[in-house]
């Protein structure tokens, strides 16, 4: 039976011992058929041991509606649909300095909006940029 797992960042197909044998195209085709897309099945590929296939975990449900419908059987090795212990909501406030506006402070209303940017060193630089800017006019 074939197993589909986790392994770092990869999700893993694991064939039986006789279908590893096989080269690498016939065995996408013994296990998947044609019910595979194109996009998938050319990102697919072995493990550098060859020991199992590797893809995107992204791809799990594509992979498990190819195996059913080639009725290839196989098992998953982890809960597919993990449920949350508590229930999840919304409660991001702006942090002060965000609200601020930092430019109308300065006297340069032609740079209100600005400050929304995110904080990143070179919106830091562009905040010098324009200040000095300011102070120059």
């Amino acid at each position: 039976m074939t197993a589909i797992d986790y392994r770092g960042r990869d999700l893993v197909i694991i064939p039986n011992e006789e279908m590893l044998r096989l080269p690498t195209p016939e065995l996408l085709q013994a296990l998947f058929g044609t019910h595979l897309p194109a996009d998938i099945h050319a990102a697919m590929g072995r493990d550098k041991r060859h020991a199992f296939l590797r893809t995107q975990p992204i791809h799990f449900q594509a992979v498990k509606q190819a195996f059913e419908a080639q009725h290839t059987p196989f098992s998953v090795a982890f809960e597919e649909t993990p449920a949350l212990p508590f229930a999840t909501a919304l409660q991001v406030e702006p942090r002060p300095y965000q609200n601020s506006r930092f430019f109308s402070d300065m006297g340069c209303s032609h740079f209100q909006g600005v400050n929304e940017l995110e904080s990143r060193p070179t919106v830091t630089i562009l905040y010098f940029c324009i200040a000095l800017d300011c102070i120059l006019r």
